[in-house]
Formats: C-alpha cells, sequence, structure tokens
C-alpha cells in the first residue's frame, strides 16, 4: 500500500457509495455501475476467500480483456492477493515459464480457452494443487438474477419446451405467476 492512499478496494467502494449509479467499466457494449461492479467484486471475493485465497496468495487470471478481467483482478485486491494475469495469447512455453515463477493459489478462467486449458495441464503435469473456478460455470448471484429479470422478465429464464418443465408440472404456469 502506498502511504496516504487507501488499497485500491476500499477506493472502489467509497467510489461506488458515492456514487453508485455512475458507470465504472464498459466491454463490448456492457456496462457496470460503480454499485454493481463494487457488489460483484465483493461476492467473487468471497468466492476466492472461501477457496482459500488470502493475504499474498497469488491469483492467476487466464481471461481476455473483459469485465470479468477487471472483476477479477478487483477481487483479488480486495482480498490483499496479488493478481497475476496472464494473455491468454501466450504461446505455451512462456505461459509454463510465468506459471513456474510463482504457482498460484487460484487459477480464474474459462474452459473454452485454449491458454486456461493450457495452464491447468501444466500444473497437472507437475502434480501442483492448484484450486480453477471456471468463469463459465460460477452460479448466478441472487442480485443478478434479479437484475436479469427486471431487464429481460421471468420468461426468459424459463425454457418452456425443455423436459424438465413438462415433468415438474410446470406448464400450467403463466409468465405472469412466475415473475
Amino acid at each position: 500500500m502506498v502511504k496516504g492512499f487507501a488499497p485500491i478496494g476500499t477506493q472502489v467502494s467509497a467510489l461506488a457509495a458515492a456514487a453508485p449509479d455512475a458507470p465504472a467499466v464498459t466491454c463490448e457494449g456492457r456496462t457496470l455501475t460503480r454499485a454493481e461492479l463494487d457488489a460483484s467484486t465483493n461476492r467473487l471475493a468471497r468466492a476466492f476467500a472461501e477457496r482459500g485465497v488470502g493475504v499474498g496468495d497469488y491469483v492467476t487470471i487466464v481471461l481476455p480483456n473483459s469485465i470479468e478481467w477487471v472483476q477479477a483482478v478487483l477481487s483479488a485486491w480486495k482480498l490483499g492477493a496479488v493478481p497475476q494475469p496472464l494473455s491468454t495469447r501466450l504461446p505455451d512455453a512462456e505461459l509454463h515459464a510465468l506459471l513456474e515463477l510463482h504457482p498460484p493459489k487460484l487459477l480464474f478462467g474459462r474452459d473454452d480457452s485454449a491458454a486456461t486449458r493450457a495452464a491447468l495441464r501444466f500444473f497437472r503435469e507437475r502434480r501442483v494443487q492448484v484450486t480453477y473456478v471456471d468463469l463459465k460455470k460460477r452460479a448466478i448471484a441472487p442480485g443478478e438474477l434479479r437484475r436479469f429479470v427486471e431487464r429481460l422478465g421471468a420468461r426468459a429464464l424459463l425454457d418452456e419446451t425443455s423436459k424438465t418443465y413438462r415433468d415438474e408440472g410446470l406448464a400450467y404456469l403463466s409468465t405472469s405467476d412466475a415473475a
């Protein structure tokens, strides 16, 4: 920490409290407000902590430039962990060399990323224990679900053509009942 300056995680929370509806980050046409960024990084930081990440631990982030990348880095900082962002375009040899420098406590990426798969393979081959979080499989938080329903409506959550929908007897619900 630089003397006279609050940690970045604290600064994000202060900015969110000062102007919660102000845009914080935009990527590919999607924008998160300061309040959304603060809340989402708090949730993700808790998820990191549940997986054993703490002060000084490395969190390797293998994601393309995205809102999720920003969230992962801020979440690591909020715990006092060290984010280790690695380019998804690195050749395997360079990725392996960087991973050998300091094995992370947590690897955060996506199964559909060749770089993430290469990093996982690297640790598996060396029998290095690392916790992996797949961004695509992370459960949706209640607040995210609520915002989704507010923006798109409850009908967007229902797959009325699915076998489960019919088998569970949900077919009798109207969309207004589900909202």
